[in-house]
């Protein structure tokens, strides 16, 4: 159960889309195409880790185990802002 959204900084216990977020007027990020792009990052690309729960990445192995677990057995938001020093780092590493 992966990643399902942004969680809206407007309304805390929201889940957003991308739809949602083009139309906000208090836009956590103020770049519509930063947006985009952690969308597309995020929910559109299906990472090995995301899919298949054998495959850890680097970061999930030194980090929280229970927060792992949540994220592979539970469906979940997350701040933009925070997603954003997760994609910075795919995307260097890559």
């Amino acid at each position: 159960m992966p990643l399902v959204g942004f969680t809206c900084s407007d309304s805390p216990w929201t889940r957003a889309t991308i739809a949602d977020c083009e139309k906000c007027k208090n836009r956590c990020i103020d770049s519509i195409e930063v947006l985009r792009a952690l969308w597309h990052e995020n929910f559109e690309i299906d990472h090995p880790y995301h899919s298949d729960p054998k495959v850890v990445s680097l970061t999930t192995a030194i980090g929280c185990l229970r927060k792992a677990y949540y994220e592979r057995t539970q469906d979940y938001t997350e701040e933009p802002q925070k997603l954003m020093a997760r994609t910075t780092g795919t995307v260097i590493h890559r």
